[in-house]
C-alpha cells in the first residue's frame, strides 16, 4: 500500500470543504449520518430487537429495518428491497442473523458476516452488490465509530487511486471486510495529528468518498429567491445571489435556515434566480464562488445584503420574472414554504430552464445571441422607427455575449483582450475609411512631415480577435446608414461576407521594425451590430451590395415594455404611459410604420430616481409633440391628427 496517501485526501477534500468542522461539510456528509445512527438505535435497538425477536412479532422488525435503510441516501431502494419480497416463512431466519450481526459480540465477527451473506445469496434477485451495500450499511449505521460502509463502486475507485491491492471479494465474506477494516485503520492512523484526523468512521467514509472523486462532477440544483426587483438588478450587475436578510438580522429561525442552505452550494451548482413569493423566476447561472460575505460597502444594496453567492455571469437574465404554476411542490427536496434558498432536483432545474430560455426569446437581444451563438451570421443591422431601443438592445447583446463585466472591457480603454471587447462608434456623412479602418496620419520628422499608416478601430479589433479567437469582440456601428458604407468599408465588404479570408488593403499598418502588411482578416469570432433609424430620410439607404452582407432585424414599438418598466414612481404614471402609447399608435398606418413613435419616449426615471407625471410630461410636451409636428409638415401625419395629440401633452 502507498504510504504518502495523506496530501492527496487533503488537496482533493479542501477542493470542496474548508476543514472537518467546514457548517457545509457537517451538513453533506456527516450530521445526517449521526442522525441515521441514532434513528437506528431508537428504531431498533438490542432490546427492541430482542422484545420482537422472543415474541416472533418478525413483521415489526422488517419495518423497522426499511425505515433504517430509507432514512438516508447512502443506501439505494434496490439493496433492502429484499425485505418487501422475502417470503415470510424466511422472516424469522432473516431476523435471527441480522441479530446476531449487530448484537451477538461473543461470535466472530467473520463468522456473523458469512452467515448472513450466504442466506441472502440465496434470495431471488438479490446482487453480490446488494449484499455488500446492505449488510455494511446496518455495521455502519449501528457502529459508526468502528464499521466501514462499504460502496463497491467508491471503494474500487479509492483503492486504484491509492494503489492499493483491493481485498475484496466478489461475494461478501468476512474476511474480505476486516481487510478492509484494516486498510482503514491504517489510512486513519495516518491522518491522526493531521489537520483531517477522523473523529470516527463517519468521517473516515466521508474523506475516502471525497477522494474517490464523488464530489468532483457532483452537481447540485438550487433556487435562491431575491426579495425584490431592485435588489435583483444589483444582482444582475454583479453577477452575485444576494440573501434576503440585513445585517443585524442574521440570528433568527428563518434566516439561520436559508444560511445553512447556502453555504451548501459549490462550486458548478446551479442556481436559479427567483423573486420571492412562490414559482416566480428570474434567471439562472453556474455557481463560481461560494458563499461569502461582500465587505465592500459599495458593493451593497442599501448597505445590506451581503451574504452572497457568487456566478462568473448569469447565464440568463429576465426582468421580469416568468410564473410556473406549483413548481415547488413538485420539484423541491425538502421545503417548507418559508425558504428562500433550497434544493430543486435535476428534472425541475431543466423545466425552469427550457421555460426561461423560451421566454428569453421573446426578446430581441436573446434571439441575436442566439444566431450568433449558432454561427447564421456574425453582421446584423436593428433597423426601426425612432424610439424602439436599438442601441439598447444592441448594448443588451453585448452585455449577454461578454457577461457580468462587460463595461470594463470597452476596446479603447484596454491593454488585455483575453476576455474579449467591445466597442461602439457612430456613423455620419463624413465618416471614412480612414476614421474606420486604416488611415495615413501626419506625423512631425526631421525633414518636415511624414503620413504613416496607422489602424483605427476597426481594424484594431479584427487585430485583436484574430489574435484571441476564443474571446468575443463586438463592434456596434450607432446610425450605420448615416455613412456611406461603400464608402467606409472599401475593400472589407468581401471581408466581411468571407471571414477569415485575408483582404489587401490599399496602404500598410507597420508590424515589425522595417516591414508592413497590407493584410487584414475579419476573424469569425467580431460580431457587427449596425442601427438604423426608418424614420430618417435625409439619409441614403443602404445599397443592395451591403444589404446582401447583412441580416436585418426589424424593431417596432412595444406596448410590453412600458407595462414592465421598473422606473416609474406609480402606477398613474404607467398608465398615462400607456393611454399616451396607444392614442399615438393609432394615427400611424401600415404605409408610414417606419416613422412611429417608439416606446422608449415615454419611459421615464429609473430604480435609483423614478420617473414622475411631470417628468413624462415634460418628455411628451418637448420630445413627442415636436417630432409629430415634423412628421405633420412632411406630409406622413395630417394636422388634425396632431392637433388632438397636442391636447394631451398635460400629464399633471
Amino acid at each position: 500500500m502507498q504510504q504518502n496517501y495523506y496530501p492527496q485526501i487533503k488537496e482533493t477534500f479542501y477542493k470542496h470543504f474548508k476543514g472537518l468542522d467546514d457548517p457545509k461539510y457537517l451538513d453533506n456528509e456527516r450530521n445526517y449520518k449521526i442522525k441515521a445512527a441514532e434513528k437506528a438505535w431508537d428504531t431498533l435497538g438490542k432490546d427492541t430487537f430482542k422484545n420482537y425477536l422472543k415474541n416472533e412479532d418478525y413483521q415489526s422488525i422488517v419495518e423497522s429495518l426499511k425505515k433504517i435503510c430509507s432514512s438516508t441516501n447512502l443506501i439505494n431502494w434496490r439493496d433492502f428491497n429484499f425485505l418487501r419480497t422475502i417470503s415470510a416463512d424466511q422472516y424469522g431466519l432473516l431476523c435471527k442473523k441480522i441479530f446476531s450481526l449487530l448484537f451477538e459480540e461473543e461470535r466472530d465477527l467473520e463468522e456473523r458476516i458469512d452467515d448472513l451473506s450466504s442466506f441472502l445469496e440465496k434470495q431471488e434477485a438479490v446482487t453480490n452488490s446488494n449484499i455488500w451495500n446492505f449488510v455494511t450499511y446496518l455495521l455502519f449505521v449501528f457502529y459508526p465509530q468502528e464499521h466501514y460502509f462499504v460502496k463497491p463502486n467508491i471503494w474500487n475507485k479509492v483503492c486504484k487511486k491509492m494503489d492499493i491491492k483491493d481485498p475484496r471479494t466478489l461475494s461478501l465474506r468476512g474476511l474480505s471486510y476486516k481487510n478492509i477494516l484494516t486498510i482503514c485503520q491504517d489510512i486513519w492512523n495516518e491522518l491522526k495529528g493531521s489537520d483531517l484526523e477522523p473523529r470516527d468512521m463517519i468521517d473516515l467514509q466521508s474523506l475516502l468518498y471525497v477522494y474517490s472523486g464523488a464530489y468532483d462532477k457532483l452537481k447540485r440544483y438550487w433556487v435562491f429567491k431575491i426579495n425584490e426587483p431592485e435588489l435583483w438588478q444589483m444582482c444582475k450587475k454583479l453577477s452575485v445571489a444576494a440573501m434576503q436578510y440585513e445585517y443585524g438580522k442574521e440570528n433568527t429561525a428563518a434566516v439561520t435556515k436559508s444560511r445553512t442552505k447556502a453555504e451548501q452550494i459549490s462550486t458548478g451548482d446551479l442556481i436559479v434566480a427567483a423573486l420571492k413569493g412562490k414559482d416566480k423566476f428570474l434567471g439562472y447561472g453556474v455557481v463560481s464562488e461560494e458563499f461569502f460575505e461582500e465587505k465592500d460597502l459599495d458593493k451593497l444594496y442599501h448597505g445590506h445584503f451581503g451574504q452572497r453567492v457568487g456566478l462568473n455571469n448569469w447565464e440568463l437574465a429576465l426582468d421580469e420574472p416568468l410564473f410556473v404554476e406549483d413548481f415547488e411542490e413538485k420539484y423541491a427536496q425538502e421545503k417548507s414554504p418559508y425558504d428562500t434558498v433550497f434544493e430543486i432536483n435535476e428534472e425541475g432545474f431543466e423545466l425552469i430552464k427550457d421555460k426561461l430560455l423560451l421566454k428569453a426569446m421573446e426578446k430581441v437581444e436573446y434571439r441575436l445571441n442566439d444566431v450568433f451563438q449558432k454561427g447564421f451570421t456574425q453582421n446584423i443591422i436593428l433597423e426601426g422607427p425612432p424610439g424602439t431601443g436599438k442601441t439598447y438592445s444592441a448594448l443588451k447583446v453585448v452585455e449577454i455575449g461578454l457577461g457580468y463585466s462587460w463595461r470594463e472591457l470597452q476596446f479603447h480603454s484596454l491593454r488585455d483582450y483575453t476576455n474579449g471587447a467591445w466597442e461602439i462608434v457612430q456613423f455620419h456623412p463624413n465618416y471614412s475609411f480612414e476614421d474606420f479602418v486604416r488611415g495615413l496620419v501626419a506625423e512631425p520628422a526631421d525633414q518636415g512631415i511624414i503620413f504613416t499608416p496607422k489602424d483605427k478601430v476597426f481594424a484594431k479589433m479584427c487585430l485583436e480577435a484574430e489574435k484571441h479567437p476564443d474571446a468575443k469582440f463586438f463592434l456596434i456601428i450607432d446610425e450605420i446608414n448615416r455613412g456611406d458604407l461603400s464608402k467606409v468599408l472599401g475593400e472589407l465588404i468581401f471581408g466581411l461576407e468571407y471571414r477569415g479570408s485575408p483582404v489587401s488593403l490599399l496602404y500598410g499598418e507597420e508590424i515589425d521594425e522595417g516591414n508592413n502588411t497590407t493584410r487584414l482578416v475579419v476573424p469569425q469570432n467580431l460580431y457587427i451590430i449596425g442601427t438604423m433609424n426608418t424614420a430618417d430620410r435625409s439619409i441614403a439607404l443602404v445599397d443592395y451590395a451591403i444589404r446582401r452582407r447583412f441580416s436585418f432585424f426589424k424593431m417596432y414599438p412595444d406596448r410590453s415594455v412600458i407595462e414592465g418598466f421598473p422606473g416609474y414612481v406609480g402606477e398613474a404614471v404607467r398608465e398615462k404611459a400607456l393611454r399616451l402609447f396607444d392614442k399615438i399608435q393609432g394615427v400611424f398606418n401600415d404605409e408610414n410604420e417606419d416613422y412611429k413613435i417608439g416606446h422608449t419616449y415615454f419611459l421615464v426615471g429609473s430604480i435609483e430616481k423614478p420617473g414622475t407625471l411631470e417628468a413624462l410630461g415634460f418628455k411628451y410636451q418637448y420630445q413627442v409633440v415636436p417630432l409629430l409636428e415634423e412628421y405633420a409638415k412632411e406630409g406622413i401625419l395630417q394636422k388634425e391628427d396632431i392637433e388632438s395629440l397636442k391636447e394631451m401633452e398635460s400629464c399633471n
